[in-house]
């Protein structure tokens, strides 16, 4: 068998339902956030990140940016 890598896609579905989970756990903490996809404009990329770090303060925020991502990507892959 050949080793290599392997590339996995999730869905922003997907993806913030595990950022969810993770959120209410305590013994994880949320470093970071990227969105690859080039169809994002600059406001939204700003809105996003404001919005993050409101949940590193108080994590009860999530649903904010969970809310805000499902709006504003609409779907798609995060990469």
């Amino acid at each position: 068998m050949k080793k290599g890598f392997t590339q996995i896609i999730i869905n922003s579905f997907l993806m913030i339902g595990i950022m969810e989970y993770l959120s209410k756990h305590e013994e994880w903490i949320l470093t970071g956030i990227k969105i690859s996809d080039p169809s994002v404009d600059e406001e939204t990329l700003m809105q996003i990140k404001m919005i993050f770090h409101k949940i590193r303060e108080n994590r009860n925020d999530f649903f904010l940016l969970k809310e805000y991502l499902f709006w504003a990507l609409n779907e798609g892959p995060f990469l």
